[in-house]
Protein backbone atom coordinates (compact mmCIF):
# COMPACT_ATOMS: atom_id res chain seq x y z
CA UNK A 1 0.00 0.00 0.00
CA UNK A 2 1.68 3.61 -1.00
CA UNK A 3 0.88 6.34 1.36
CA UNK A 4 1.54 9.82 0.37
CA UNK A 5 0.99 12.63 3.51
CA UNK A 6 0.21 16.38 3.01
CA UNK A 7 0.48 19.22 5.42
CA UNK A 8 -2.31 22.16 5.40
CA UNK A 9 -5.45 22.90 5.33
CA UNK A 10 -7.18 21.62 2.11
CA UNK A 11 -10.88 21.90 0.42
CA UNK A 12 -12.85 19.88 -2.13
CA UNK A 13 -12.10 22.64 -4.47
CA UNK A 14 -13.52 21.57 -8.17
CA UNK A 15 -15.26 18.38 -9.71
CA UNK A 16 -16.12 17.78 -13.35
CA UNK A 17 -18.40 15.05 -14.29
CA UNK A 18 -17.28 14.78 -18.05
CA UNK A 19 -13.78 13.52 -16.92
CA UNK A 20 -14.61 12.32 -13.49
CA UNK A 21 -11.57 14.45 -12.25
CA UNK A 22 -11.91 15.59 -7.70
CA UNK A 23 -9.62 18.76 -6.92
CA UNK A 24 -8.23 19.17 -3.44
CA UNK A 25 -6.43 22.35 -2.63
CA UNK A 26 -4.52 23.85 -0.11
CA UNK A 27 -3.63 27.06 -0.91
CA UNK A 28 -0.83 29.27 0.25
CA UNK A 29 -1.16 30.55 4.09
CA UNK A 30 1.12 32.50 6.25
CA UNK A 31 2.70 28.71 7.23
CA UNK A 32 3.00 27.63 3.63
CA UNK A 33 4.19 29.94 0.58
CA UNK A 34 3.12 27.56 -1.99
CA UNK A 35 -0.39 26.07 -3.17
CA UNK A 36 -0.52 22.02 -3.20
CA UNK A 37 -3.46 20.28 -5.99
CA UNK A 38 -4.34 17.63 -5.52
CA UNK A 39 -6.58 15.50 -8.28
CA UNK A 40 -7.71 12.17 -8.76
CA UNK A 41 -8.67 11.46 -12.31
CA UNK A 42 -11.74 8.90 -13.63
CA UNK A 43 -13.41 9.21 -10.20
CA UNK A 44 -16.30 6.49 -9.88
CA UNK A 45 -17.09 7.46 -5.99
CA UNK A 46 -16.22 9.76 -3.43
CA UNK A 47 -17.11 10.15 0.82
CA UNK A 48 -14.86 13.12 1.97
CA UNK A 49 -16.04 16.46 4.26
CA UNK A 50 -15.70 19.36 2.12
CA UNK A 51 -12.57 20.28 4.32
CA UNK A 52 -9.39 18.43 5.69
CA UNK A 53 -6.50 18.81 7.46
CA UNK A 54 -2.85 17.26 7.28
CA UNK A 55 -4.38 14.40 5.01
CA UNK A 56 -2.87 11.06 4.87
CA UNK A 57 -3.51 9.04 1.50
CA UNK A 58 -3.22 5.80 1.49
CA UNK A 59 -3.82 3.83 -2.40
CA UNK A 60 -4.28 0.19 -2.27
CA UNK A 61 -6.24 -1.97 -4.89
CA UNK A 62 -9.96 -1.76 -5.22
CA UNK A 63 -11.10 -5.40 -4.26
CA UNK A 64 -14.70 -6.29 -4.36
CA UNK A 65 -14.25 -7.55 -0.41
CA UNK A 66 -13.14 -3.85 0.55
CA UNK A 67 -15.62 -1.79 -1.78
CA UNK A 68 -18.72 -4.16 -0.61
CA UNK A 69 -16.90 -3.18 3.03
CA UNK A 70 -17.71 0.38 2.27
CA UNK A 71 -21.64 -0.93 0.99
CA UNK A 72 -21.44 -0.84 -2.45
CA UNK A 73 -23.78 -3.41 -3.90
CA UNK A 74 -21.80 -3.96 -7.06
CA UNK A 75 -18.33 -3.44 -7.07
CA UNK A 76 -17.64 -0.06 -9.83
CA UNK A 77 -13.84 -0.75 -9.56
CA UNK A 78 -13.07 -1.11 -13.09
CA UNK A 79 -9.43 -1.56 -12.21
CA UNK A 80 -9.66 1.77 -10.34
CA UNK A 81 -7.68 2.54 -7.46
CA UNK A 82 -9.28 2.50 -3.99
CA UNK A 83 -7.45 5.98 -2.10
CA UNK A 84 -8.36 6.24 1.42
CA UNK A 85 -8.33 9.29 3.35
CA UNK A 86 -7.25 9.93 7.13
CA UNK A 87 -6.97 13.61 8.24
CA UNK A 88 -7.10 15.37 11.59
CA UNK A 89 -10.67 13.72 13.13
CA UNK A 90 -12.09 13.17 9.93
CA UNK A 91 -11.76 9.99 7.07
CA UNK A 92 -13.27 9.10 3.82
CA UNK A 93 -12.09 8.03 0.38
CA UNK A 94 -12.27 8.18 -3.32
CA UNK A 95 -12.53 5.66 -5.65
CA UNK A 96 -10.38 6.77 -9.18
CA UNK A 97 -7.97 5.62 -11.47
CA UNK A 98 -5.23 7.56 -10.77
CA UNK A 99 -3.77 10.61 -8.24
CA UNK A 100 -1.34 12.81 -9.30
CA UNK A 101 -0.41 16.07 -6.81
CA UNK A 102 1.49 19.28 -7.59
CA UNK A 103 2.84 22.09 -5.45
CA UNK A 104 3.58 24.98 -7.24
CA UNK A 105 3.70 29.19 -6.57
CA UNK A 106 0.16 29.56 -8.13
CA UNK A 107 -2.10 32.04 -6.79
CA UNK A 108 -5.83 31.32 -4.82
CA UNK A 109 -7.33 32.49 -8.17
CA UNK A 110 -5.29 30.73 -10.39
CA UNK A 111 -7.21 27.77 -11.99
CA UNK A 112 -5.38 24.43 -11.55
CA UNK A 113 -4.07 23.92 -15.43
CA UNK A 114 -5.28 20.49 -14.45
CA UNK A 115 -9.10 21.12 -14.26
CA UNK A 116 -8.77 23.66 -17.81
Amino acid sequence: MKTTSFIGDFQLWAYTVGHGRLLLRSTKSTDRQTQIDILFKDVAAVHLPATLRNPTISAEQATRGKLEELGFAEAPSDGRTLYTIEADAVSGYVLARNMVSDETDREYYEPSPWMT
